[in-house]
């Protein structure tokens, strides 16, 4: 049996999602784990789909943070002549939201790596698979 995308090299294995015959080389690909190429572009546009969506939902968290911590922030300096407890109240909520955003803006580096990664591979596999010669 040959490869799928090397005609002329022999499979030493299947893909265990699609059952497509593979070499050595599309094997080794995604560490001889039995799925091959095709299938592990689609599991990196899959991947890569949730993290925008993860980083979506983080963008969006940042913005309703921002908001209520601008808001309180300009009702405590409102009522800052006035009363004091509640200012010193809202002043805590404000940094609260502050440090929020803070963790929210610490959290999206690793996802922004990781979907650096996966275009990178994305792109890569793409360019390989539409080759003549479809090396990877």
């Amino acid at each position: 049996m040959k490869c799928f995308i090397h005609m002329d090299t022999e499979a030493v294995s299947v893909c265990k999602h699609c059952g497509k015959a593979m070499c050595i080389n599309c094997s080794s690909y995604s560490q001889h784990n039995g799925i091959c190429p095709e299938c592990k572009l689609d599991e990196y546009i899959e991947e890569r789909n949730e993290l925008y969506d993860a980083l979506q939902k983080n963008k969006s968290s940042i913005i309703k943070s921002s908001v209520f911590a601008v808001l309180l922030a300009v009702i405590a300096v409102f009522l800052g002549v006035k009363v004091t407890v509640y200012c010193y109240a809202l002043l805590v909520g404000t940094l609260a939201f502050a440090i929020r955003i803070a963790v929210l803006v610490v959290r999206r580096k690793p996802i922004n790596e990781r979907v650096e990664f996966l275009t990178d591979e994305i792109d890569k596999l793409t360019l390989a698979l539409q080759k003549g010669s479809r090396s990877i």
